[in-house]
């Protein structure tokens, strides 16, 4: 494998191994952006260990499969929130904990970019929430407790507004 330095007409800057003519081996890819992508290449693409840092300032460490985010890996996004977990096909799915800005955690299933199935809330002065998930909001009766403790039952609504405001709701992205 050759070492190179390519610029392409794109703007796009690959240094590292070569190979048949694509960046193939442990190589830096910068954007006109600013972003880039640096790890291991494979025919082309992201493939293997690497790290993405984005253009508005976010970063992602871990697993690719052709270009797309996809294994055990860690986001930090912009705005100071991170998803630390799985990835399938460059989306957020699996068993994750993610700690938002406002420092809620909350650690158990996602999917589609939202909690989906089992998992808990922390909240900031230390209240766990455990519950089931649908799409990003409470189902049914969440179990609360703090330091781990069970104290109470309640139905969702009633727990989300009294703890949160109401406001506390997932969107895609965080």
């Amino acid at each position: 494998m050759d070492k190179v330095k390519v610029t392409y007409p794109s703007g796009h800057i690959y240094e590292g191994e070569w190979l048949d003519n694509k960046p193939h081996g442990k190589g830096k890819m910068t954007y006109p952006n600013g972003a880039s992508h640096d790890g291991e290449w494979m025919n082309g693409k992201a493939h293997g260990i690497g790290k993405e840092i984005y253009a508005d300032g976010s970063r992602y460490e871990g697993h690719f499969v052709s270009d797309k985010k996809h294994g055990m890996g860690k986001m930090a996004y912009a705005d100071g929130s991170i998803y630390e977990g799985e990835f399938i096909e460059g989306i957020q799915r699996g068993k994750c904990k993610v700690t938002f800005k406002n420092g809620l955690i909350y650690e158990g299933e996602w999917l589609d970019d939202h909690p989906h199935g089992n998992g808990k809330l922390t909240t900031t002065d230390g209240k766990i929430h455990k519950g089931k998930w649908v799409n990003g909001e409470f189902q049914g009766k969440l179990k609360i407790g703090i330091n781990g403790e069970a104290i109470a039952e309640e139905v969702a609504e009633n727990v989300v507004e009294s703890v949160i405001g109401g406001i506390f709701k997932f969107f895609a992205g965080l």
